[in-house]
């Protein structure tokens, strides 16, 4: 009687498939960024974070540089969201600030690449577009608080006052430095109220 022929089930491989490589990785990033900063992290640990092996980042970003300056472009795009939302109004310029200030509190990973100033956007013309998108927002309200008859040097020095107090607040607010003022106003109220400085010395 002829041996009955017994087939062999090999049990397919076990592996973890990403929807999105590119998008997993930007999350990955944010977080090592969150805990390490933008420059103590590796790809290796990008890698690890994504689930996936230590060469896949590379079909993606050809180095962490690449990868910060997803991160970069994400969190412009978000912000020109955020700043394209805020309707005419006579108080335009305080939800402007408020949209600026939120954004970084809540998305400080993305804040802090933004501007760190160690990206070179030459090489990364999708994150300077981005960037130019969010900064133009921020310059016509600087020159519409400037007036229509001031010159480039005025329409500058408003620029750089409004963008100086609303970054520099953000800055502060995500380090809870606030929390030293007398007077206990909440945050929105005193960023209101800053701004409104400002905008009078304008």
């Amino acid at each position: 009687m002829p041996r009955k022929r017994v087939e062999r089930v090999t049990k397919p491989r076990k592996t973890y498939h990403h929807g999105d490589l590119r998008a997993a990785l930007v999350r990955a990033g944010i977080d090592l960024v969150s805990r390490y900063g933008s420059r103590g992290f590796t790809m290796s640990q990008a890698a690890k974070a994504a689930r996936v092996a230590v060469s896949a980042p590379y079909r993606h970003y050809a180095d962490r540089d690449a990868l910060l300056a997803a991160i970069a472009e994400e969190g412009f795009k978000r912000l020109a969201g955020r700043f394209e939302s805020v309707a005419a109004g006579d108080d335009r310029t305080e939800r402007l600030a408020a949209a600026y200030v939120g954004f970084a509190v809540e998305h400080p990973a993305h804040f802090r690449v933004m501007f760190e100033g160690q990206l070179d956007k030459a090489r990364y013309p999708a994150l300077k577009e981005a960037g130019d998108r969010a900064f133009a927002v921020l310059l016509d309200e600087a020159s519409a608080l400037a007036g229509s008859k001031a010159r480039a040097p005025e329409r500058a020095t408003a620029t750089a006052a409004l963008w100086s107090v609303v970054h520099g607040f953000a800055v502060i607010a995500i380090e809870g430095g606030f929390g030293q003022l007398e007077g206990g106003l909440p945050l929105d109220e005193l960023l209101r109220r800053t701004i409104r400085q400002v905008v009078a010395g304008l």
